[in-house]
């Protein structure tokens, strides 16, 4: 019996620590910025007043979350507690989207829409750095690959394509055409590229490299938006603003669940991976009785054991 209680606590313990995360996300037409657990599914905002937040990056292990605004062309930083909001960049370019950052190299990259580039900063801010690149057809969203040395960014002018290149700009390639791609999100533990085409309201992915391209999920009704990933559980998170709410569903595209609602247009989503306290609590329980149970069940005789 007691090797029973062990077992199912010890799979409990592992399964709330492995699904504990916080979805963050911009809602541009609200002006702010929120979070959620999406296992309780509460909003609950970190900054308001905002004029037309586009993108969002997290830096969970400085506590900060970076975002662009595409009303005043800047890119600013606040702590996860809504508390040091710093403008970092001015004149960031006309229409201000996706963000990612590198935290390798402490730096940040976004795309201007409407002026057609994709520039970097380090994570202080600054104007001194050159556009990687220019004359795009409108960017919308990109996604950094620190390891890999790459980055991956959508266009939604007259190309509707996906393309990667180096970190530098150099050596672009096509991904995929015909992409409508609105948000991306890159799973590198499975070596994916996952974005929402707006154009066919869905949810696609490929390889890295372009290949084995598919669908994921049809929304039905509503408008998708954002996308993030939480790679560990096989799920897909992703913004509805024709329905005000954030959903989710799982690799397989199955088990569509509503996360979030009473929203207005959730835009990019970012979800981090980090135990709850109480899954932390349990944890560092499977930890301690995990061995105890052992030493206990050395004690028993078989006998005892099956009883």
């Amino acid at each position: 019996m007691f090797k029973k209680i062990i077992t199912t606590l010890t799979v409990s313990c592992i399964s709330s620590m492995l699904l504990a995360g916080t979805l963050y996300w911009t809602d541009d037409a609200a002006g702010v910025i929120q979070s959620a657990d999406p296992a309780v599914g509460t909003p609950t905002t970190i900054l308001s007043g905002l004029s037309t937040p586009r993108g969002i990056a997290v830096d969970n292990a400085n506590s900060k979350i970076y975002y662009t605004q595409d009303g005043t062309s800047t890119v600013s930083s606040v702590n996860i507690n809504g508390t040091a909001n710093t403008t970092l960049v001015t004149s960031a370019g006309s229409g201000t989207r996706g963000i990612s950052l590198d935290l390798v190299s402490n730096e940040m990259y976004w795309v201007s829409f409407n002026a057609g580039t994709i520039r970097k900063e380090v994570l202080t801010g600054g104007t001194g750095l050159p556009a990687i690149l220019s004359g795009r057809d409108v960017p919308g969203d990109i996604e950094i690959d620190v390891s890999g040395g790459k980055m991956y960014w959508g266009e939604v002018g007259s190309t509707l394509s996906i393309f990667r290149a180096n970190l530098d700009g150099t050596s672009i390639e096509t991904l995929a055409t015909a992409a409508s791609p609105n948000f991306l999100s890159l799973d590198l533990t499975n070596n994916k590229v996952y974005w929402t085409n707006f154009a066919a309201n869905s949810i696609e992915r490929m390889n890295l490299d372009g290949t084995s391209r598919e669908t994921v999920f049809t929304l039905g009704s509503g408008s998708v938006e954002g996308i993030a990933l939480d790679v560990d559980n096989s799920l897909v998170y992703f913004g509805d603003s024709g329905n005000s709410n954030i959903r989710r569903v799982d690799f397989n595209g199955n088990n569509e669940t509503t996360i979030v609602t009473g929203l207005n247009a959730p835009h990019e989503l970012r979800f981090i991976p980090e135990p709850s306290t109480y899954a932390l609590i349990f944890g560092i329980a499977t930890i301690i009785l995990v061995p105890l149970s052992r030493k206990f069940l050395q004690k028993k005789t078989p006998k005892q054991m099956n009883a």
